[in-house]
């Protein structure tokens, strides 16, 4: 049977990962202690290449730049298929689809949430967006979190994993077993002794193991990584930076919906064939 800590501590050590300079935690924050109706816009962040923001697998993280430019966007399509299980926020039949790699942990993951709302504000027909766990094994207590919120999920559903997304993410500096209790009695219909006992018994690590295979598929070095109708952008993203993409993969979709595929089925029929790649670490494939 795998062990979790076995792999963390072997890809840990393989991969020389380490935590550097973080970004500010206040610069550029939706409060999320908001009633979303009041939450107002951030600033632009500024557009992080690939080299620049993200907490990496095999490189120190670093701080993002003030005026970056931005590189030409990869044409290439990755097959990242949707699970049943996995957290979605927006309509089912939006064209534009954006799958996110994210880490509780990481600060990146937590600016890039601020950006993401944004867009589903602005798109809230025409976006989804999915959440895919991928918690870096720098982050000593990403993979808990991460199952903390798959059970927050399984008991109270889509609506009650994205309140804990929002809190978790809100209170990033402060986890810990009593946060994580404090925030699952803050969501209505969850119960704590449920939870608690889906954490000892590692009932949602396989879940989330599942998305961290499927990130190397897809060849993800970095949280955020950000998959647009299945186009890769790695890092923390400037919001118009991926406006722009969202447009042009509004574009086709549309062009696919006026050819006769019905909305619903637009993620699937454009990623259909997509790339992934065999994955280059030890993870198991069961």
């Amino acid at each position: 049977m795998f062990r979790r800590a076995a792999f963390l501590t072997a890809v840990l050590s393989a991969l020389g990962c380490a935590p550097a300079a973080e970004p500010p935690a206040r610069s550029g924050q939706i409060d999320l202690t908001q009633p979303e109706s009041e939450r107002t816009p951030i600033a632009p962040l500024g557009y992080c290449t690939e080299d620049e923001a993200g907490c990496g697998r095999s490189q120190p993280n670093r701080a993002p730049a003030e005026a970056a430019p931005a590189p030409a966007a990869d044409e290439t399509v990755w097959f990242v298929p949707i699970a049943p299980t996995d957290p979605v926020r927006g309509p089912a039949d939006a064209l534009v689809t954006l799958a996110v790699f994210s880490d509780f942990e990481c600060p990146y993951c937590r600016r890039m949430a601020t950006v993401l709302y944004e867009v589903l504000r602005n798109h809230p027909k025409d976006v989804r967006l999915v959440w895919k766990d991928f918690p870096l094994p720098q982050h000593a207590q990403a993979q808990r979190i991460a199952e903390f919120a798959r059970a927050i999920q399984a008991q109270g559903g889509n609506a009650a994993f994205w309140t804990a997304h929002d809190r978790l993410f809100e209170k990033q500096a402060d986890i810990d077993d009593k946060m994580l209790r404090t925030i699952a009695g803050e969501i209505p219909g969850i119960r704590w002794n449920d939870i608690e006992a889906a954490l000892k018994a590692k009932r949602y690590s396989r879940l989330v193991l599942d998305d961290f295979n499927l990130g190397d598929r897809v060849d993800i070095q970095k949280t955020p990584t950000t998959f647009v109708n299945g186009r890769k952008a790695d890092g923390l993203l400037h919001a118009p930076i991926l406006e722009q993409l969202i447009a042009e993969e509004l574009q086709k979709a549309k062009a696919l919906v006026d050819r006769g595929t019905p909305p619903a089925n637009v993620y699937e029929r454009i990623v259909q064939g997509g790339k992934q790649i065999q994955p280059t670490t030890d993870l198991p494939a069961e």
